[in-house]
């Protein structure tokens, strides 16, 4: 499973839509159902900080798994 696989899978067993997500997340744009599909289909890589977020926001913890996919810890 690839981050991307995993940020999708975390939303939908947290039973949230991608606005809801972002929601959740503090995203406030107004495309912020394309921020998260980014996320999820690979068109943008998250770092650590993002992934905790969403693993914040979902209820899975999802941050131990994005070190197997050189996920970037950010400063």
């Amino acid at each position: 499973m690839t981050i991307h696989q995993a940020i999708r899978t975390a939303r939908e067993q947290a039973g949230l839509t991608r606005p809801e997500l972002a929601e959740r997340m503090n995203i406030t744009s107004k495309n912020a159902y394309s921020v998260i599909a980014k996320y999820e289909t690979g068109h943008r890589k998250p770092g650590s900080d993002l992934i905790e977020k969403i693993s914040v926001a979902t209820g899975c913890n999802i941050m131990c798994m994005g070190n197997h996919w050189g996920v970037e810890k950010n400063s």
